[in-house]
């Protein structure tokens, strides 16, 4: 039996040995009307098959001890019967359970375990290195479309256990670049990778100068009025020279 009963309406709830609730004891606290014996509650059909379904795990759910002991039954039991006689009885228990399971938390505190120190495996990376690589794998891992990340990750520690043969914490402290290497270079399925962008042809002042030639002798349109020649800015040329070359048609170079 609990050393805190539990109480509801100032009556206190009386328990078995088994830590079973009397009926009894609940029925007063809910105002003691004939309607609300225990005997009613416990003869419905519904509450059978209550019953029913919780002997199913080997534990007796319903004692009776004689006419003057009362009807003993297990917590379940006690909200069950709570939420036939209604809705306000029904908050009181939860809520008087809830102060009873507090109270008795205060009175015997839980012993949590102490933290586990974490250590490097001795001859094996270190825990800064063991947080460098992770946080590697986790970044190229994340670079992938969302549905490729998994597979990614398995691939790159796969990649690390082949190559040096242990998993990556046993690994020696001497090896962490080499470690750092292959994850950063192995390539990924799906992974983008940029293409180089083509190099800008230089061209020379021959190639500029029959460039032009060759724009002017295919147009019949006519030229601006500024008198202007517009050429890449990607085009290498001595725009100065180029100037003087085509003053006899009253052109000059404009870069864009």
């Amino acid at each position: 039996m609990n050393a805190i009963a539990l109480s509801i309406s100032n009556i206190q709830v009386r328990q078995d040995s088994e830590g079973r609730y009397c009926l009894n004891d609940l029925h007063k606290a809910a105002g003691g009307e004939k309607r609300h014996i225990p005997s009613y509650w416990l003869s419905i059909q519904q509450t059978k098959e209550i019953i029913t379904e919780l002997e199913t795990t080997g534990i007796p759910v319903v004692s009776i001890e004689g006419r003057k002991g009362g009807t003993f039954v297990v917590k379940e039991l006690v909200y069950a019967y709570a939420t036939w006689i209604s809705a306000k009885f029904f908050l009181q228990v939860i809520r008087a359970y809830d102060a009873l399971v507090t109270a008795q938390q205060s009175n015997n505190p839980l012993q949590l375990p102490e933290p586990k120190t974490k250590q490097a495996l001795p001859g094996g990376l270190t825990l800064e290195q063991q947080d460098t690589i992770k946080a590697l794998v986790k970044q190229r891992a994340e670079e992938m479309p969302k549905e490729k990340q998994a597979g990614a990750t398995v691939k790159l520690w796969s990649a690390v256990k082949k190559k040096f043969g242990v998993p990556y914490k046993e690994i020696e402290p001497d090896n962490f670049i080499n470690v750092i290497s292959l994850i950063g270079r192995l390539p990924l399925q799906g992974e983008y990778i940029a293409k180089d962008e083509p190099e800008t042809k230089a061209l020379s002042l021959t190639d500029v100068e029959k460039l032009i030639a060759e724009r002017l002798k295919n147009t019949t349109a006519p030229l601006p009025v500024t008198g202007q020649v517009f050429i890449n800015t990607r085009i290498a040329f001595d725009a100065d020279h180029l100037n003087d070359l085509l003053k006899s048609q009253s052109l000059k170079i404009t870069r864009i």
